[in-house]
């Protein structure tokens, strides 16, 4: 009778083993299901699939769901639609995440780091600073919805549809590029021609101040800014002193130089601020042209 109840019992846990999903297994109307504490199955071209659930929480069946905590696993690893759209903290500086079926890991370079909704292992990202970045860094657009500063805060990056960080701007004013409450702040008061440029585009000065720069709808051009102001930035944006320079205009820079270019009878000359009016320093036989570094000279 003993023999009969054990074999009897032996055969139950058998059958029951024997019904335990395992991958490979087609998925027979179900969608997830949990292997074992650390593995979860999920239905793949009508088989099941392993995903690796490394997390301390592991896997856990819910009704019809497998829930999976990813916390425990290395990026490059298996994941699954369910975890699409979610991220976690890793290290407080990175954001594991799951883009065409592995997990990625999303740098938090800015100053506020990763954080989580709740204490508890697994929760998802509240936020993830990506303010500042590496040109060529990884990232997510699916979350990076924002410019970054370069890391040496000179220039402002976007999350491209390669998904890296790409230079869209450069940030050559005196404040350079600086992450401020998780947001990029560009100075972009000083530029050089053929920046890239996207409109609509603050004016800005040159880096030797001759002239303002303007936005062509691609990229910075400049144009000169001839009076003894040259081009400036103030409270209000950038002023740029287009008054040409003649004899005897008033000036109050001393030592300011310009040029005068001929007109009817009158040939060009080079010009100097005196203090209180521009006098002729030189005529020219040809013509006054602006070099740089902030010449004017004759051509004769």
């Amino acid at each position: 009778m003993r023999r009969a109840l054990h074999a009897s019992l032996l055969f139950a846990l058998l059958s029951v083993s024997g019904c335990k999903d395992k991958p490979g297994d087609t998925c027979s109307g179900k969608v997830e299901a949990c292997a074992d504490e650390h593995t979860k199955l999920v239905c793949r071209h009508e088989r099941f699939a392993a995903v690796r659930c490394d997390g301390p929480k592991g896997c856990k069946a819910d009704k019809e769901t497998a829930l999976c905590d990813y916390s425990g696993n290395k990026p490059g690893g298996d994941c699954d639609d369910s975890f699409l759209g979610k991220q976690i903290c890793k290290d407080g500086k990175s954001a594991l995440g799951c883009a065409d079926g592995k997990l990625v890991l999303s740098q938090c370079k800015g100053p506020l780091g990763c954080t989580s909704k709740g204490d508890e292992v697994g929760a998802l990202v509240k936020l993830c600073d990506t303010s500042v970045a590496k040109e060529g860094d990884a990232c997510d657009r699916s979350f990076v919805t924002k410019p970054a500063c370069s890391e040496d805060g000179k220039a402002l990056l976007e999350c491209g549809k390669s998904g890296k960080f790409e230079l869209t701007k450069h940030c050559r004013g005196p404040e350079g590029c600086k992450s401020k409450g998780g947001e990029a702040k560009c100075d972009r008061s000083v530029q050089l021609p053929d920046d890239p440029c996207t409109p609509p585009e603050e004016e800005a000065c040159s880096a030797d101040g001759a002239a303002i720069l303007l936005c062509d709808g691609h990229k910075m051009f400049e144009k000169l800014c001839p009076g003894e102001g040259h081009c400036k930035k103030t409270e209000k944006g950038v002023n740029c002193d287009l008054l040409q320079p003649r004899e005897g205009l008033a000036c109050t820079v001393k030592g300011a130089m310009g040029c005068q270019k001929a007109q009817d009878k009158d040939k060009a000359k080079q010009l100097e601020c005196n203090g209180s009016k521009f006098v002729a320093k030189k005529t020219c036989k040809k013509d006054c042209v602006f070099t740089r570094p902030d010449k004017y000279e004759c051509v004769d």
